[in-house]
């Protein structure tokens, strides 16, 4: 039944002048899990993992939003950030740049339920084509940043916020980091604006 539904979609969203999928990502079970746990960082020498209870909440959310699994894939020539936003009270939506060879593209998706709570279900899919220079200009807001080497987890700032989580996934080497309503405190600021910074560009497109 979703491989209909994602077949109609298809044919909607190229009627509407979406750009073509180019990127092929392998299909996710309800119950897989979008972030390494201990056990997967260690196997895979990753510099970070989630605890099981935030873990299995995230996942909830990035199912709903029909996204792939970024920390598993070791595809090589694929350039891929994804920023996942989770409100408290409004349903999840995510903002996945990716690049191979000359082609950039952006995937938006959204939910209709409530983050903290229900997922809901799909109720927004669209992707749109960007520019070299688009990516470029986020890439640059990323070395900035110094994302690659950010502590991953951050601390529960704030009861009924919103979290802001990044990954990366750059010729197989894979990195997030996840903060509590960053846009609400100074020290996290700089990262709330890369990952809002997703939103723009495909509001602006």
């Amino acid at each position: 039944m979703r491989v209909r539904i994602h077949i109609i979609f298809g044919f909607v969203f190229l009627l509407f002048g979406c750009a073509p999928k180019v990127f092929n990502y392998e299909s996710v079970k309800k119950d897989d899990l979008y972030f390494p746990s201990k056990q997967d960082s260690v196997e895979l020498g990753l510099k970070c993992q989630l605890n099981s209870s935030t873990n299995k909440w995230y996942s909830r959310n990035l199912h709903c939003l029909d996204e792939p699994i970024l920390f598993k894939n070791k595809s090589k020539g694929y350039e891929v950030y994804r920023f996942t936003h989770i409100p408290t009270w409004s349903g999840a939506s995510s903002y996945r740049i990716q690049k191979k060879d000359s082609v950039v593209q952006i995937e938006y998706s959204h939910c209709s339920g409530q983050g903290g709570y229900e997922a809901g279900r799909l109720y927004e899919w669209k992707n749109k084509k960007l520019t070299i220079k688009d990516w470029i200009e986020f890439q640059k807001m990323i070395d900035s940043l110094c994302f690659w080497r950010l502590e991953a987890n951050g601390e529960r700032r704030m009861f009924d916020g919103e979290t802001y989580i990044l990954e990366g996934l750059i010729e197989g080497e894979y990195h997030f980091v996840e903060r509590d309503t960053p846009n609400q405190f100074e020290d996290t600021t700089e990262f709330a604006k890369v990952c809002s910074f997703l939103e723009e560009l495909y509001y602006k497109n």
